[in-house]
Order: C-alpha cells, then structure tokens, then sequence
C-alpha cells in the first residue's frame, strides 16, 4: 500500500530544499551584483595615467583626443550603467569603438591605436596623423580668361593626403613650392571624403612626380572638367602638359629627361593617350 503520508513530507522537504537554494543562490546574484557595481565604482578600477602620442608632436590635437576619448567612453552603454567614464575595464571593452569615433571627429588622424593597461591602470594612445601631401582648391573662372588669369576666385582649399583623402582646411597660397590642384568644374569637395577614386588620385600623384623628376619647377595642376577627366599645367607656361586622370604618365619619364634642354622650348607635352607621347 503506498503511504501517501509519506510521500507528501518528501515532497514537503524538497519543495523547503528548492526554496532554500533559490534563497542562497539569489543571495549570492545579489552580492556578486553588488560586488561588480562597488568594484565598477572604485578607484580600483579608475584610469590612473593618461598619454596621447602623436608623430607631429601636435598638442592641440593631444588634447583633442583626450576629450574625444572620455566623450566617447562616457557615452557607452556600460558606462551609463554604472555612471563612470573613468573606468580602465569599460575602456577596454570599448577601446575599438571608440579608436573609431576619433578617427571619424579628426580626419586628421590616419591611424589610431588605444593601448589599455587593467593592471596599471594606464591608457596609451598611438596616433599618426596624415601626410601634408598637396592643396586642392575650388573655385570660378571667367570662361574668356586663361588659367592663370586675375578673375580667379578660391572660396575653398582643403589638404588631401596621396590617397587623395580631404582631412582639413588649407589656405589659398601662391607660389610653386607646394603641390597644388585647381579645380573649376564646381564640384563639391568636402573633409572626410575623397577628392578622386583611389587610381584617379594615384595618377595625379605621378603627375607631380614626373614634373619634378624632369626638372619642371611650377606645381600648380588645373582641372576644368570633371567628366573629361583631363588636367593640366598652367596653360601659359611652356611647355603645357596635358594628363588624363585614367592614365599613369611615369611611361613617358625616360624620354621626357632625355630631351634634356630641349624640353623647356616645347609648346606643349601631350599625354593622355597610354603609352603615347605627342609633342610640339
């Protein structure tokens, strides 16, 4: 006969077992929990040291990423959780996120790199900001007037790396000391975006290249239209090169340095047919 008296007690205690260990399990979250969120509060865990290295030693932009870093991590989800944008632990979980919020806010920046020490604390910051390479300005001509004209206006000049990657503002300089662009086809150049596809932008950099490698002295380029592609060395100084942005011109090298002299009394250098040279 079965005791039903007895099985009810056994159900009895493991039902008192069951609430008895979800007690001290709960206990235990409970403390855990609390545990994480004093620890998460403590100096324990709070950034101790602080450096930004940067290759052009530039100390305005030293102090930018800082603020851009404690901006960021102060804004994590993490951090908002536990009302702490100082913490070594939540800045290593986010140090990706956040290397890619201050290269977007500083384009500036080409590489960036956020070391985070738990144990000592320390954050170290690696950043190589990009190369000056030449200026690129927008502006007007009168279309009766030549390239080099008094009616030009350069309401905006931006740099670009050799990638052809706009990252600040320049000024409107004169002079043939710095690489330069001319652009009059009206289209919008803006920072953080590129000015060409990547060949395009590579091609105009071995454009300055075989200027200076036959010993042109001017570095000014000028570009008129967008769709046809073509550039151009200042229209009034012979000779006048003619480059298509399709085209690498380094072919056309050997043959330009062994004119020697002779080049500077051509009219013009045409060399927007690959593998092609056509002068006068």
């Amino acid at each position: 006969m079965i005791d039903y008296y007895q099985n009810r007690r056994q159900e009895e205690r493991r039902a008192r077992h069951h609430k008895i260990a979800a007690v001290f399990f709960g206990l235990v979250i409970i403390l855990i929990l609390a545990g994480l969120y004093w620890l998460m509060h403590s100096q324990i865990l709070e950034i101790r040291g602080f450096a930004v290295n940067v290759n052009n030693q530039d100390e305005g932009l030293k102090k930018s990423v800082e603020q851009i870093f404690y901006s960021e991590l102060g804004d994590e989800a993490l951090s908002k959780i536990f009302t702490n944008n100082k913490n070594i632990l939540i800045a290593d979980i986010y140090k990706k996120s956040i290397m890619s919020d201050i290269q977007k806010d500083l384009p500036l920046i080409k590489n960036v790199s956020i070391d985070a020490n738990i144990f000592g604390r320390d954050i170290s910051i690696e950043v190589q900001t990009r190369e000056h390479y030449a200026i690129w300005c927008t502006g007007n001509i009168n279309s009766s007037s030549s390239s080099s004209s008094s009616d030009i206006s350069f309401p905006e000049c931006f740099w670009f790396d050799r990638t052809g990657f706009v990252f600040d503002n320049a000024p409107s300089t004169e002079g043939q000391l710095i690489y330069k662009v001319l652009d009059f086809s009206g289209e919008a150049v803006s920072i953080g975006n590129s000015i060409l596809p990547n060949d395009e932008s590579g091609n105009l950099v071995k454009m300055f290249n075989l200027l200076d490698s036959v010993g042109i002295s001017y570095r000014t380029l000028y570009l008129k239209d967008r769709q046809l592609e073509e550039v151009t060395s200042d229209r009034n100084r012979s000779p006048v090169f003619y480059f298509s942005l399709r085209n690498d011109p380094s072919y056309a090298l050997h043959a330009l340095q062994t004119l020697g002299s002779e080049l500077n009394k051509l009219q013009y250098i045409d060399l927007r047919i690959p593998n092609r040279i056509y002068y006068r």
